[in-house]
């Protein structure tokens, strides 16, 4: 007997009979319509009622965060996508200022050599191997190109026409030692030719040949085409004399120019189809 009234079970039964005693005094003073059983069973039933509540409002909010996130998801896809169209927009845009850039230095051209003909192209390829900076660009003998026409951006004499397919052409720059220019200085009005030059293994800059030993050319001086031969027009610019020196074994008087400006960072040019006094 007193083993039993030590146990668990009697303490268990214990507590179910207080429970019980105190659910029908307390349906007995409150005198409302409910059963004492029923009292009791809310009074022990109570708490897990609560606690039950609390657990369905607790997924309610935990639903209704999982479809804020799935929504948060949409929204974010979306900028993404606007984001995505947002740089396009800005490359076209980009690219739109760079091509009325050319044509504002085309316009200013043609203002000057109005028997010019010009075919807008892009850059769209380049040889990486290359260090005299040849390109290809999107025009080709569909277009009116040909070989042996000059290629310019504003002013500037940038390359020939070399190779050419019915979408495409290769231009040699006036930095390769493939390319020869007539060319004169505008201040002393002495004349030579061009070509590309290589000093010390390096690539960049240019040698005006065919001057006298006292030729009165200096540093600074400005080179442009002479239209000698009818490949190019004349008063492109070419470039700026950097040196001069003499020939030790001819005494002939050479001067090394450099171009007035990078052609690493070309996109465009203009291909001059016609001029008058081309050589066809």
């Amino acid at each position: 007997m007193k083993n039993f009234i030590g146990s668990s079970t009697f303490k268990v039964l214990s507590v179910l009979m207080a429970a019980l005693v105190l659910g029908f005094a307390f349906g007995a003073i409150s005198g409302s319509g409910t059963s004492p059983v029923t009292s009791v069973a809310s009074v022990v039933f109570s708490p897990l009622q609560k606690l039950s509540a609390r657990l369905a409002e607790a997924m309610s909010d935990f639903k209704a965060g999982f479809v804020s996130a799935d929504y948060y998801r949409k929204q974010i896809d979306e900028l993404k996508l606007q984001i995505e169209d947002y740089k396009e927009q800005l490359v076209d845009y980009e690219k739109q200022k760079r091509k009325l850039s050319s044509y504002e230095e085309m316009l200013g051209v043609k203002d000057e050599h109005k028997d010019f003909k010009l075919s807008a192209a892009e850059i769209i390829s380049r040889d990486p191997s290359d260090s005299f900076f040849s390109f290809v660009i999107d025009k080709g003998s569909l277009n009116g190109i040909e070989t042996e026409m000059p290629a310019i951006f504003g002013k500037q004499l940038i390359g020939v026409v070399k190779e050419v397919t019915p979408t495409t052409a290769l231009v040699k720059t006036i930095l390769s030692p493939e390319v020869n220019v007539g060319a004169y200085e505008i201040r002393t009005f002495e004349d030579g030719y061009t070509k590309g030059l290589v000093r010390d293994g390096k690539s960049g800059q240019m040698e005006m040949s065919g001057l006298t030993s006292f030729s009165a050319i200096s540093k600074g001086g400005l080179v442009c085409t002479s239209g000698v031969g009818g490949l190019y027009p004349r008063d492109l610019i070419i470039g700026s004399v950097k040196e001069i020196y003499t020939d030790n074994i001819t005494t002939a008087g050479a001067a090394v120019l450099e171009p007035e400006m990078d052609f690493s960072s070309l996109t465009d040019v203009f291909v001059i189809t016609d001029f008058s006094g081309r050589q066809k």
